[in-house]
């Protein structure tokens, strides 16, 4: 029988000073077991942090949005302890300045200088076309910087956040922001649409796999991933499966892991954490994981503020999927018209052409422009069938 994935949770008040934060931290890892040893002759080490917005603000003294310093930090530290590989620590801002500008911001440089890190911005190139083990769930490969895929063993550690799309944004979701935005647009439009993120998000890990998933729980952000309110939840967790430490951490946010769209918080699309245990990468019931540490007990109120009213939702999703079956029916025609350019389709309409992604409006402008703000937009690389890596039969199940 194969041995239940590990996940700790260890109290610890966010005002506490960062001694304190970073030996809970500490204590989160040790319950691991030997999961740190596993780094150990390891060449290349990637640890996804997340700072994708320059929305630097305090709440009880810590970081409300972006993973705190000293709990990635701690993560680091740790790392090096038990590592002589080079590490890697990286994200990309999706809008206002630079990567590199939003680090100093921070202060990680600082922070990790005595532990011998680069700093990586996983934006630039060059990039490698990564295959989904398994073929994956909405496409069988995607873009990836050529650093992170070269790397041993990948590390997730993420803010503990509402989201308005996805119900949470944990160790998982974490990894949706490697996805370049220079291939998938800004904010990886592309990709951050009805039907494709949870299937994404599921397919990053399992073409990651991180071996060590932290959750920075000291503030949490609810309503929203981006511009919340605070909500001090006092808690650090740590897993060695991003699946397992996520249910944990959904659990801890009063939500459940199984849910279904379009319950809440589900209420956008499907579930992430259950199409990736669907798919092998982890557990999502609680007797299948091995919790260690402080009693998992609800650490706040979470509740998620949808952008977008469950009927408008239903009809964004089966005109999508009528889109896609449109597509389809008329993929040589577009093929002979659009090949190699993206074009956005709704109503049977070509209602964007262009042959990048930097500029494009969202769904709903597009939509509202049209006097359709409930109508589904079909974005969609053009390329003949049999070089299309997007697996488009997942759309049928959102049709009528």
């Amino acid at each position: 029988m194969a041995q239940k994935p590990t996940v700790s949770i260890v109290r610890c008040d966010a005002r506490s000073d960062d001694h304190k934060v970073m030996d809970a931290v500490d204590r989160a890892l040790d319950l691991l077991g030997g999961n740190m040893e596993t780094f150990r002759g390891l060449r290349s080490v990637f640890v996804k942090t997340n700072i994708g917005l320059k929305e630097i603000k305090l709440h009880a003294g810590r970081q409300v949005a972006l993973t705190e310093v000293c709990v990635l930090r701690a993560v680091v530290r740790a790392l090096r302890q038990h590592t002589d590989a080079e590490i890697l620590v990286g994200d990309t801002t999706t809008e206002g300045g630079t990567t590199e500008e939003l680090y100093a911001a921070m202060g990680y440089r600082e922070a990790l200088a005595e532990f011998d890190v680069r700093l990586i911005d996983i934006n630039d190139g060059p990039l490698v076309e990564a295959k989904v083990p398994g073929g994956g769930l909405m496409f069988d490969r995607y873009w990836i910087s050529k650093a992170v895929m070269d790397a041993d063993a990948v590390v997730s550690v993420q803010k503990m956040k509402a989201h308005m799309a996805t119900g949470t944004t944990l160790t998982m979701k974490n990894l949706f922001g490697i996805t370049p935005l220079s291939v998938y647009g800004a904010p990886r439009r592309y990709l951050h649409a009805h039907v494709r993120l949870p299937h994404t998000i599921a397919d990053m890990g399992l073409l990651f796999k991180p071996r060590l998933c932290v959750i920075d729980g000291l503030v949490a952000m609810n309503h929203k991933e981006w511009y919340g309110p605070a909500l001090k939840t006092d808690v650090i967790v740590a897993g060695d499966n991003t699946v397992a430490t996520d249910v944990v951490g959904t659990h801890l946010m009063g939500f459940d892991p199984a849910g279904e769209h379009p319950e809440p918080p589900y209420v956008f699309d499907r579930n992430p954490l259950r199409l990736a245990a669907d798919a092998g990468l982890g557990p999502l019931q609680l007797a299948d994981i091995n919790v260690t540490g402080d009693p998992l007990q609800k650490v706040g109120d979470f509740e998620v503020h949808a952008n977008i009213t469950p009927a408008d939702n239903a009809e964004v999703h089966r005109t999508l999927a009528e889109q896609v079956t449109h597509f389809c029916q008329e993929r040589d025609n577009y093929v002979d018209r659009f090949a190699g350019q993206y074009i956005g389709l709704s109503g049977g309409q070509v209602m964007f052409q262009g042959t990048d992604l930097q500029h494009l409006k969202s769904r709903r402008q597009i939509a509202s422009e049209q006097g359709k703000a409930n109508q589904g937009l079909f974005l969609k690389f053009v390329e003949p069938e049999a070089q299309d890596p997007e697996h488009l039969s997942v759309y049928d199940s959102y049709g009528a």
